[in-house]
């Protein structure tokens, strides 16, 4: 397939690519602007990792970033969800918490921040405060536990106690005022896209699946012959008279008289000339007995001497275009036994 025949698919089906772009489109916005509106409150708390001691040369060390990292999962694990569903008093599930609260650490600083969501701007601010107070607790009771443990495997020779990582709230969440960005704009664009593209991929597919016969390309394909000529689409019955008679300078008269000429093109080098043309359609109406009177007045007008023959025995409309009397016809002269034609001629 041409990059003219995806062109031209495209503007045909133009009308299905608008009306999904517009669809998408018009659903991201309606749905971005009537979203509930979400509030974000942050904690900011500030880490100290644990220094190394040097009487210790195995103990583990962690920077800012590896303890703000390990902080982060710690908050998403299933047992900190529960711990703060606690503290919030019942009106939260430890899935709610978990999809709600976030972490981020500031870099090249030892700051960490936990912020919060809610459709209910004071519900923000308690979660992200209770959830920074939970980890803050948690880690306090993990480094006691740690200490003591060590204290056992030490026993009673003692020794330097082993530094511990700390981390204190620095700025507590505030009660949002403003609700976050709902990013219709960039909503609506996405979406739009997403529609457009959809739309051209059932275009296309419909193209696909579609086995007509539209144009002279598609019967050069399927058919696997030349096209001789294309009329194009016009009224037959405009003053009642032939169009090459009543415009013969119109560009339908003229791709008649190219049909004609191609036609005449074909005899050239065979030893016998052409002499019966048969016009056929798969259906009614498609315009058989008004290009056979074009074509036999374009012949006659080159000097050539037409016999046309109205072979429709349902609904004969031949004689009207001529102007003769639909009497004695093709039924007439096959019960005729004599088969003389000069008797039928009009």
């Amino acid at each position: 397939m041409e990059l003219r025949e995806y062109v031209t698919i495209l503007r045909r089906w133009v009308w299905l690519i608008a009306l999904g772009t517009l669809l998408a489109g018009g659903t991201a916005f309606i749905v971005s602007r009537n979203i509930e509106p979400v509030y974000r409150s942050s904690t900011m708390l500030f880490l100290n990792p644990a220094a190394s001691s040097p009487l210790l040369p195995f103990s583990l060390s962690l920077s800012a970033e590896d303890l703000a990292r390990t902080y982060s999962e710690s908050m998403r694990t299933w047992s900190f969800a529960e711990l703060v569903a606690q503290e919030m008093g019942g009106g939260v599930t430890p899935d709610e918490v978990l999809s709600a609260i976030s972490t981020r650490h500031i870099p090249r600083t030892q700051f960490f921040e936990v912020s919060a969501i809610n459709t209910d701007p004071g519900e923000a601010q308690k979660l992200a405060n209770t959830s920074a107070r939970v980890l803050v607790t948690k880690n306090i009771a993990h480094q006691r536990e740690r200490q003591e443990q060590q204290q056992q495997i030490k026993g009673p020779l003692g020794g330097e106690e082993t530094p511990v990582d700390t981390a204190v709230v620095w700025d507590r969440a505030r009660l949002p005022t403003e609700p976050l960005e709902r990013k219709m704009l960039q909503n609506t664009l996405l979406a739009a896209i997403v529609g457009c593209m959809l739309a051209v991929g059932v275009a296309f597919l419909i193209e696909y699946l579609d086995d007509t016969i539209k144009t002279s390309e598609d019967v050069s394909q399927a058919l696997g012959l030349p096209t001789l000529g294309a009329i194009p689409y016009f009224n037959p019955n405009e003053g009642g008279k032939l169009v090459t008679v009543a415009h013969p300078r119109s560009p339908i008269s003229e791709a008649c008289r190219t049909l004609c000429a191609n036609i005449q093109f074909l005899a050239v080098g065979k030893r016998r000339p052409i002499v019966t043309l048969l016009f056929a359609s798969a259906v009614p109406g498609e315009g058989k007995t008004t290009l056979a009177a074009i074509m036999a007045q374009v012949m006659a007008q080159t000097g050539k001497r037409v016999i046309i023959v109205d072979s429709d025995l349902c609904h004969p409309t031949l004689h009207q275009y001529f102007e003769v009397s639909k009497d004695l016809g093709l039924t007439n002269v096959l019960l005729d036994e004599k088969s003389n034609l000069d008797g039928y001629l009009q």
